[in-house]
C-alpha cells in the first residue's frame, strides 16, 4: 500500500523504457541493415557491399568500445548487452558481402573451392580470436578487471586491421582479378 501523499507508480519505469527504446532503435537498425544488405545483393553493386563491409567493422568496433565503457560503468550483467549486440550486428552486416566479394572475385570454375576456402579461413580466424582473447582474459585472473580490459584492447586491435584491409577492397569487381 503507497503511502499517503505518495504518488502510486504506474507503468514501467524510467530505466525500463531507456532500455525498451534502446532495444526498438537496434531492431529498427537491424531491419534497415538487412534491407540494404539484400537490395545491394539484388542490385550487384560492389560498391553498396563495399560500404556495408565498412559499416559493419564500424559497429563491431563500437560495440568493442561499448563493452569495455559499460562495463566499467556497472558491474551488473546487463553491461554486456549493449556492447555484445552491436558486435553482433556488425559481424552479421558485414559477412554476406564480404563472402560475396570475395566470391566473385573468381571464375564459376573455381567457386567450389573458393567457398570451402573462404569457410575454412572464417572458422579459423573466429578460432584463433575466441582462442586469443580467453587466453588474455584468464592469463591473469587476480588482476581483476585488467585482463578483460586487454582481452577487448586485442579484439579492437584485430577489428582495426581488419577495418584498414576492407578500406583497401577493390571499389569494382567486373570479373575475375587473376583468371586461372
Amino acid at each position: 500500500m503507497p503511502q499517503r501523499g505518495a504518488p502510486a507508480r504506474r507503468g514501467p519505469s524510467a530505466r525500463r523504457q531507456r532500455l525498451e527504446m534502446l532495444i526498438g532503435i537496434l531492431g529498427f537498425f537491424s531491419v534497415v541493415a538487412l534491407v540494404v544488405t539484400v537490395v545491394a545483393e539484388v542490385r550487384g553493386e560492389p560498391a553498396l557491399s563495399e560500404a556495408i563491409i565498412l559499416a559493419g567493422f564500424v559497429v563491431t568496433l563500437a560495440g568493442i568500445g561499448a563493452l569495455l565503457g559499460l562495463v566499467y560503468a556497472s558491474s551488473k550483467v546487463i553491461a554486456f548487452g549493449p556492447g555484445l549486440l552491436l558486435i553482433g550486428l556488425g559481424l552479421g552486416i558485414m559477412l554476406t558481402p564480404s563472402v560475396n566479394v570475395v566470391q566473385s572475385s573468381f571464375p564459376e570454375k573455381l567457386q567450389g573451392e573458393i567457398s570451402g576456402l573462404s569457410r575454412s579461413v572464417s572458422n579459423l580466424g573466429s578460432s584463433f580470436g575466441t582462442a586469443i582473447a580467453g587466453t588474455i582474459v584468464v592469463s591473469n585472473l587476480a588482476s581483476g578487471t585488467r585482463s578483460y580490459a586487454l582481452a577487448m584492447v586485442a579484439l579492437a586491435v584485430a577489428a582495426s586491421i581488419g577495418l584498414v584491409a576492407a578500406m583497401f577492397l577493390p571499389s569494382r569487381l567486373d570479373g575475375p582479378q587473376n583468371p586461372v
